[in-house]
């Protein structure tokens, strides 16, 4: 899965020799999708949050470096139908019998992720408010749940009971991500950025 983040946070920024700090917090938008398209599947985002800290690193007028360390809570939904047909065992005026049918699943999931992420970005100004940001970035799901959902109908329902599942995929996230990252500042003062 190919995960996207979009991610709003707001900068306080302190100085420690000759370095800038900075603490920020914010909200963040989005989480795993599909490498691929699914028929009869969806997935969207949820709100999230961001805590972190990070320093600058002056390279020239142009360029900083400005590696951070930062806490995600990541969080998004799912949902998948899947139709197919089967073959079902009754008893039928006492005797065993095998009809043929069809089964409908409907799955869904709202999985919430605990990160801690790395970033090294590298910082290129245009003007003094705004700069591109460009680099890569680690992140690490420490903890978390997956609970999905899965319930069963046989035929049209009503004949043959329904079967629900509920199970816990933590297990199976790859927790380790890697990638770049791409985007920008606005400074809407010199203690407070949009990025």
């Amino acid at each position: 899965m190919k995960d996207i983040l979009v991610t709003i946070l707001i900068f306080t920024g302190l100085n420690l020799y000759s370095q800038s700090v900075e603490l920020f917090s914010g909200i963040n938008y989005g989480g795993a999708l599909p490498s691929e398209k699914l028929e009869n599947s969806k997935g969207s985002g949820c709100l999230g949050l961001s805590l972190g800290t990070g320093i600058n690193f002056e390279i020239s007028k142009k360029f900083m470096f400005s590696p951070s360390l930062s806490y995600e809570l990541r969080r998004f939904k799912y949902t998948s139908q899947e139709h197919n047909d089967t073959v079902v065992s009754v008893d039928m005026f006492g005797s065993p019998a095998s009809l043929p049918t069809y089964y409908t699943a409907f799955v869904s999931g709202k999985p919430l992720l605990h990160y801690a992420t790395l970033n090294l970005p590298i910082k290129l100004y245009y003007n003094e408010k705004m700069s591109l940001n460009f680099g890569i970035y680690y992140g690490f799901a420490f903890v978390g749940k997956d609970i999905t959902e899965v319930l069963v109908q046989i035929g049209e329902g009503g004949v043959i009971d329904d079967q629900y599942i509920e199970q816990d995929n933590w297990d199976k996230i790859n927790r380790h991500e890697i990638g770049l990252s791409l985007g920008g500042s606005y400074s809407i003062s010199e203690r407070i950025d949009i990025t």
